[in-house]
């Protein structure tokens, strides 16, 4: 295993030496000295709109997403602290899931921080790049361990450091009881099992700066205990971390902190195949409150539920794909065209209206989405959109309303999609039923969503893909403003 990571090394400082040479000439000009820049890539996903400040209380500036730099030729005093803003600013700080600088449902609320002890020594001019995620977090003041930290090797420090989680080469590695893994794997999983802790912790102990405080303080204590295991058998985690949680968590929490390490560590080892494993953080942010007990951290936090979470922002990613693939929001939006679908007998109210010119238009004033559809009773309604449940909606009147989940949804309702080929994003309209009315107080769509109607919302090449037929294709084009063709 050594030798490998050895290898990805040797091509990171051989890169860096080469960047460090000057070309040979005949003659000297003199120049002023350029000026040196500490900056911090903090990551697992990039961090964004953090507050960064070094022991001195001097803050460094985010000059672009997740990247914070301090000023011309001043050396940060450590530890320098990277902590959310969410308290003050709700919503500030977030793992950059898709990567593209900007808050959306595909990211992830960052409500914790870490602090980096080690910015290694520099003696070039120009930028100095330091990556800080909570695997650096335990890197001693002094610097790597030849021994490695809580049973993974130097060398994977050392990549962390050099190269950040992102830039980690993806070259297979073996972890304890044969398990295999990429090193950027091993690093990603490893800093996402840290912080899924620290955000537990927070949780549990109340939601204020103290508790953020808390988890800052437990990192930094696990760093400070020089562990020898945790991080590669990570069903040991609880056990690694047992002196560091008991010193800073509160006595009412720590066994339930205890049981958060044990169950996290515990889905993580149990999973091999995931694609995103910050889901582990989006776990603990749903299924974890003040309230939890160790029986209900132990019974929410499931390889299921974690797989669950994986798949659906798996989804998110890819509607942001489409999205930018489409020219922007306008556009995609112009793309999608009404379908009918088959669920329950529904899905069918739209085309008996005789509901035709069917469009979606964003109103980028407002950030509402418009829909249109000439002899609708939603025509010229406009969705507001509800981040925390990944949905646009609006209540039409007493009596309907419409909501739109543009993120895939992963029952495959679609044509030929029922057997698994494509997903579908939905639109469901809902009614306040004429035959059993609800009560005033009530929800229009009824006790539980019991009056919805489903249709899905599709691009010419998905509806093409669902192979419908002659008919079904042209009712498809008679309720749209969009005209379909798959010839």
């Amino acid at each position: 295993m050594n030798t490998m990571i050895k290898q990805c090394l040797f091509v990171l400082l051989a890169i860096g030496v080469l960047q460090g040479c000057s070309r040979p000439g005949h003659s000297e000009v003199e120049v002023d000295p350029e000026p040196f820049f500490y900056s911090f890539v903090a990551e697992d996903a990039s961090l964004v709109g953090l507050l960064v400040s070094d022991s001195t209380g001097t803050v460094a500036t985010e000059i672009s997403p997740g990247v914070y730099q301090f000023g011309p030729d001043y050396l940060p005093t450590t530890p320098i602290t990277f902590e959310s803003k969410n308290l003050v600013e709700p919503g500030a700080s977030f793992q950059d899931i898709d990567e593209d600088g900007l808050k959306s449902a595909t990211d992830i609320n960052y409500n914790v921080g870490l602090e980096i002890a080690y910015i290694g020594s520099f003696s070039a001019l120009g930028e100095r790049t330091v990556f800080a995620n909570p695997i650096t977090a335990l890197i001693p003041s002094t610097g790597i361990p030849s021994s490695g930290i809580g049973g993974l090797p130097e060398e994977l420090f050392q990549l962390a450091f050099l190269a950040g989680i992102a830039g980690a080469p993806t070259t297979t590695i073996e972890l304890s009881d044969g398990i295999e893994l990429s090193i950027k794997a091993v690093l990603s999983r490893t800093a996402v099992l840290l912080t899924a802790l620290q955000e537990g912790i927070v949780i549990l102990e109340g939601d204020t700066q103290a508790a953020v405080d808390v988890s800052i303080a437990v990192l930094a204590s696990f760093r400070d205990a020089e562990p020898t295991e945790g991080l590669a058998d990570i069903t040991q985690l609880s056990i690694a971390m047992q002196s560091a949680i008991e010193s800073h968590v509160s006595q009412a929490n720590s066994d339930k902190v205890m049981q958060l390490a044990s169950s996290i560590g515990n889905t993580l080892a149990s999973t091999t195949d995931a694609t995103f494993y910050e889901a582990l953080i989006l776990a603990v942010q749903q299924n974890v409150n003040a309230s939890s007990t160790v029986a209900s951290i132990l019974e929410k936090l499931t390889v299921q539920e974690f797989s669950r979470l994986d798949n659906s922002i798996q989804f998110a990613v890819k509607l942001a794909n489409e999205i930018a693939e489409s020219g922007g929001m306008s556009a995609f939006l112009n793309s999608l065209s009404i379908v009918p679908i088959n669920v329950s007998g529904n899905g069918q109210s739209i085309v008996d209206d005789g509901v035709t010119d069917f469009n979606l238009e964003l109103i980028t004033s407002t950030e509402t989405i418009k829909l249109n559809g000439s002899d609708a009773f939603f025509d010229q309604s406009e969705l507001t959109y509800y981040f925390e449940d990944d949905l646009y909606g609006v209540k039409v009147d007493a009596d309907h309303a419409v909501l739109i989940a543009l993120n895939a949804n992963e029952t495959n309702l679609l044509g030929a999609a029922q057997n698994g080929i494509n997903s579908a994003r939905l639109l469901a309209l809902c009614w306040n039923s004429v035959e059993q009315p609800n009560s005033s107080d009530s929800d229009v769509c009824g006790s539980e969503n019991a009056n919805l109607e489903y249709y899905a919302l599709a691009t010419q090449s998905e509806v093409c893909a669902a192979d419908f037929d002659a008919a079904e294709l042209a009712q498809i084009n008679a309720l749209n403003r969009q005209q379909i063709s798959c010839n």
